[in-house]
């Protein structure tokens, strides 16, 4: 997802989103990816650990 939209999403100021983004990449559960053709635009994704932890949350709601 674009950072744009995901600070569009978020419904909170620009900053806070910003600020937020920047918190979860630094504790390595977002990654940002550079457009290959536009250099202006960065998408977000899970990382592999952010992937995991859900993977592992939701495999315990499952088991329930």
């Amino acid at each position: 997802m674009k950072t744009s939209a995901v600070c569009a999403a978020a419904a909170v100021p620009p900053t806070t989103a910003l600020r937020w983004i920047k918190y979860l990449q630094d504790i390595g559960l977002l990654c940002k990816v550079d457009h290959h053709t536009n250099r202006r635009v960065r998408w977000l994704g899970l990382s592999c650990d952010a992937q995991a932890i859900l993977d592992q949350y939701f495999d315990s709601l499952i088991a329930k």
